[in-house]
Parts: structure tokens; C-alpha cells; sequence
């Protein structure tokens, strides 16, 4: 695979991923509101049904990012303090941290 579609494929899936994030966070904003309510119980279970097909498909963005990686892990150090480091291991392509 070329990185050129690597790096398309990731940026795709990274707008969807946010997208799906956004009417999430959209639809608890109205979840949350004081006059909301649903009329009939069946909406209410529609309603879990579809919100749970966002999260799978935003799930489904994450695995094929790191499905359409191939992955070259490096072994680094992090500042997490003025005196203080911290090793991590990550894809130098990807940024997936092990």
C-alpha cells in the first residue's frame, strides 16, 4: 500500500470519526435538556438503536486506520516533567502508542 493512500484513507476516516463525534455530542445536548422527552417508549429504543450504529461505525474508522497501517514502532522518550521522562513505544506512521 502506498503512503499516499495510507494518509488519504487516514484522513477520511478521521473527518468521519469526527463527525460521528459531533451528532453525538449534539444529540446529548438535547438528551440532557430539561423539556426533553419522548412520547412513545418505542422512540426511545429506536433512538438507542441508532445511536448505538454511530458508535460502531465510529469504532469501525479506528480499527481500519490501524488495519491499513503498517506499522514501524519506535522506542522514545517523553518529557513529562521539567526533570522527568517517560519511554514509549509508538508507530512513527500511525502515532498508535503500545
Amino acid at each position: 500500500m502506498s503512503v499516499e493512500y495510507y494518509l488519504l484513507s487516514r484522513k477520511t476516516y478521521d473527518h468521519m470519526i469526527a463527525h460521528l463525534e459531533a451528532i453525538l455530542e449534539l444529540q446529548n445536548t438535547l438528551d440532557e435538556h430539561p423539556d426533553s422527552k419522548f412520547g412513545n417508549p418505542l422512540d426511545v429504543t429506536y433512538y438507542h438503536e441508532e445511536i448505538q450504529r454511530f458508535i460502531q461505525l465510529k469504532d469501525m474508522c479506528s480499527r481500519r486506520i490501524m488495519e491499513l497501517c503498517e506499522h514501524d514502532y519506535i522506542d522514545d522518550e517523553i518529557d513529562v516533567g521539567p526533570e522527568t521522562s517517560q519511554k514509549i513505544t509508538y508507530c512513527q506512521i500511525c502515532e498508535h502508542s503500545k
